[in-house]
């Protein structure tokens, strides 16, 4: 159930609008999605939220879990985790592209931030650290948050909030 759940906030993305305003293009599994395009920075803005019957344990245990990303996005084709020497955490990830798209990389780091009853993941492209696919183009995520609010024990609001370029390839695809 938490993996549909998780499927449904991203592929509500692919209904988004160039708008200023925020609109709603996704519902569906208990989830809600707006979005908007800023018209000064060109950041497509994505924001969705859901309720779920699942502990923020539970649910930070699939999201944390890189090769369930598969499961609610096929065109995931590649990812890893590592730390820095610094002690950042670095997730890579590869998206396969239609031909004759070359494929996208991004290369991104988690912090998490933990103030009960929240737990918050922020994900931001790194552009220190090399890709790992030859070929591959390297997109820029402006942003990106999960954050996670018990309102229960066994009950959790999710919010998710991202910005993407909507020059990117990743963006186009978000973007119809």
């Amino acid at each position: 159930m938490l993996q549909h759940i998780l499927a449904a906030c991203a592929l509500a993305l692919t209904r988004a609008r160039i708008t200023p305003q925020w609109q709603v293009v996704g519902r569906g599994h208990g989830v809600t999605t707006r979005a908007r395009v800023d018209a000064a920075s060109q950041l497509c803005a994505v924001y969705a939220e859901a309720r779920v019957n699942a502990s923020v344990a539970a649910l930070m245990a699939v999201v944390l879990d890189l090769e369930r990303y598969r499961d609610w996005d096929e065109t995931l084709v590649e990812t890893r985790e590592w730390t820095t020497d610094d002690g950042r955490q670095i997730i890579y990830q590869r998206f396969k592209q239609p031909w004759p798209v070359r494929d996208r990389e991004l290369v991104l780091r988690r912090t998490e931030f933990r103030d009960a009853p929240t737990v918050a993941l922020h994900y931001a492209s790194v552009d220190d650290v090399p890709g790992v696919a030859q070929g591959a183009v390297r997109t820029t995520a402006h942003g990106v948050w999960w954050n996670f609010t018990a309102i229960t024990e066994t009950e959790t609001l999710i919010r998710r909030d991202l910005s993407v370029g909507i020059e990117d390839g990743v963006a186009r695809r978000i973007l119809p």
